[in-house]
């Protein structure tokens, strides 16, 4: 008889190892997403908690002050002239003025003044500041408005909806979502009656509105008489002194409203103009 032939050694089976490979290299896949998404919670709790940040934008980008000029450039570096100390005046990417008070917001959504006010620390969320001759202002980013200083322009506790806030002597101005104005303090009753606002400037002597067509009213809140605007167009911001109103216009050029012919020789070539910023005389 012939013997039977050896049976082959079965192959070893690798499915399980395959399975079990599999498995882990899906657990890992799961722990990583697990973690990535704890990160993200962790990191969406600690911007709300600090209030996230504050970009440089083309708000409140130059300031003008009694013996100083502030600009926040491109990179979010504060360039000072004149007499200014700045040791506080760190991340900023706004910066507000008017007479010696200077106002600058963090890129942390934090107020900053250059007399140290203890009660603007614990303000946070705040995405827009302004700076008023006795008192300072900032929007927080639910619309609502804290400020401090002078009581008479502080009385804003109870605004919502606003998207921008501006200060001068004794006066606060807010801006609400629908282009109208809500003011505080002792201004011209005409103010508050206007629309399609895009942005406001004003003086110890003149206050200027900028609308959404491009127009600029004009008004005068001090002793002197109003300077006209009427003939301005294209106009995207405005800045006020004493003397004058310059209206930087959307091709870079400026318009001027003064009686002062040195400003206006001085002012009426410039082109290239994104910004501007006034005071005193």
């Amino acid at each position: 008889t012939v013997p039977p032939e050896p049976k082959p050694e079965p192959k070893p089976d690798n499915t399980k190892k395959k399975n079990n490979k599999k498995k882990k290299t899906m657990y890992l896949v799961a722990g990583i997403c697990a973690a990535a998404v704890v990160c993200a919670v962790v990191l969406i709790f600690a911007l709300k908690q600090n209030g996230g940040t504050v970009a440089v934008g083309t708000v409140n980008r130059i300031a003008e002050g009694d013996k100083f000029t502030l600009y926040v450039d491109n990179k979010g570096a504060l360039k000072t002239n004149g007499q200014f100390s700045s040791s506080n005046f760190k991340e900023v990417v706004q910066v507000s003025a008017y007479g010696s008070h200077a106002v600058g917001l963090t890129s942390k959504g934090k107020v900053v003044t250059n007399d140290n006010d203890s009660a603007v620390s614990d303000w946070n969320n705040i995405t827009m500041v302004a700076a008023g001759k006795d008192h300072t202002v900032g929007l927080e980013k639910n619309g609502t408005v804290q400020c401090s200083g002078n009581a008479n322009a502080c009385a804003v506790s109870d605004w919502t909806d606003i998207t921008a806030v501006y200060a001068g002597n004794g006066v606060t101005i807010g801006l609400d979502k629908d282009g109208t104005l809500s003011t505080s303090g002792s201004i011209n009753s005409a103010i508050g009656n206007q629309s399609d606002v895009v942005s406001v400037s004003m003086s110890d002597e003149f206050l200027s509105i900028t609308k959404k067509d491009g127009t600029v009213s004009s008004y005068a809140i001090g002793s002197k008489p109003v300077i006209s605007t009427s003939d301005f167009s294209k106009v995207v911001s405005t800045a006020s002194c004493s003397t004058a109103i310059v209206g930087v216009q959307s091709d870079g050029k400026v318009a001027i409203a003064t009686n002062n012919n040195d400003i206006q020789k001085a002012v009426s070539g410039w082109t290239n103009i994104k910004y501007a910023a006034a005071y005193g005389n």
